[in-house]
């Protein structure tokens, strides 16, 4: 083994940090054309666009109000129209309003009811509703009867795998 070992090199210690990389005295500059400085160069000109608008909204003295319109001589009946036009509109919203809220109602109380039962409720109260709804509900089965025998022939006991598979072999063999 006629090999020479280099010394391992020493580490650095804890207490000594690595020197910083030099810093140059002068910024990196990038090329005019850099879609960087473009970009930099477009937001200015549109900060300095919308500093002008607000500049030119400050300076501008508040608008005064559109003067009201005199009223006519004989106009007032476009007034008691207008007033009248909106009685209307407000009793019509009222109705409508009224109307889904009972629809609301009977179908919120009618849920354990079939569809096309919940057009024969005709009650507008809740505790109508729930008369009409407890009246229906009298009228329908829950469900079918339980058979007891469900899975046997009637009249036949189910019997063993035997007694299948010999049942099975007299009724496949023609």
């Amino acid at each position: 083994m006629g090999d020479q070992l280099t010394p391992p090199a020493t580490p650095a210690t804890p207490s000594e940090p690595a020197a910083p990389p030099a810093a140059s005295a002068a910024p990196e500059r990038l090329p005019g054309d850099h879609p960087l400085v473009t970009a930099l160069a477009a937001q200015k000109q549109k900060n300095a666009e919308l500093q002008q608008q607000i500049d030119a909204g400050k300076k501008v003295n508040d608008p005064k109000p559109a003067p009201k319109p005199k009223p006519e001589p004989g106009g007032g009946d476009d007034v008691s129209e207008r007033i009248a036009a909106l009685e209307q509109q407000l009793a019509d919203e009222k109705a409508a309003r009224s109307a889904a809220e009972v629809s609301a109602l009977r179908t919120r109380l009618g849920a354990g009811l079939p569809a096309d039962l919940l057009g024969l409720i005709t009650g507008t109260t809740e505790d109508e509703i729930k008369a009409q709804v407890d009246t229906l509900a009298q009228h329908i089965k829950s469900g079918p009867a339980i058979n007891p025998q469900q899975g046997t022939p009637p009249g036949k006991t189910g019997g063993s795998v035997t007694a299948g598979r010999d049942r099975y072999k007299a009724a496949h063999n023609n």
